[in-house]
């Protein structure tokens, strides 16, 4: 599922009002599937790629008391508008340009949030990478249509060492790795 990114910001910028009500159930089970595999120190930096309204942080918020507020980037201004009532930093971005100095993050996550051809989402996750500490986790879901035969590869060509999946997350395939 390709689209130019102007468009794709669009479309959340227009869907954003209520995108929680439409979205939280069916977010909600990739959350848990992404959550169960990584562990949650309260100390870690946290940063929600792509995540929109926020809806990760309140699951996230469920399963640890975070000491710093985690970072919550998006392409969608109306998306992170609607998380202005979210414990958390807030910033428009590009998962493929971060506004993050390398080595800042220990744990990242990116729930169907990388949108693009492989070649995007190999960028985006190179990005995801450089901004992650030595020893970092990043999990991550994509559509499973979107999936592609040698990612298993393509991660260890990033610098990322598979730790956990693929696994199921509803519409979604999860990962989650590690910074090598």
């Amino acid at each position: 599922m390709s689209f130019p990114k102007r468009e794709l910001r669009r479309a959340y910028d227009r869907d954003a009002v209520g995108y929680d009500e439409r979205f939280a159930e069916l977010q909600r089970v990739k959350y848990a599937a992404l959550l169960d595999e990584v562990e949650l120190d309260p100390g870690a930096l946290v940063l929600d790629l792509g995540g929109g309204s926020g809806l990760l942080l309140a699951a996230l918020a469920e399963r640890v008391s975070l000491e710093r507020p985690p970072l919550l980037l998006d392409l969608s201004a109306g998306m992170l508008r609607e998380a202005r009532g979210r414990r958390c930093r807030r910033a428009q971005a590009d998962a493929e340009s971060l506004p993050l100095r390398s080595g800042c993050v220990d744990i990242a996550f990116a729930v169907t949030s990388l949108l693009g051809t492989r070649s995007q989402v190999l960028s985006a996750l190179l990005e995801a990478r450089r901004v992650l500490r030595a020893g970092g986790t990043l999990a991550f879901s994509l559509l499973t249509s979107e999936t592609w035969e040698g990612l298993s590869d393509d991660l260890a060509a990033c610098g990322l060492e598979l730790r956990a999946g693929p696994l199921g997350c509803g519409q979604d395939t999860g990962y989650v790795v590690g910074v090598l």
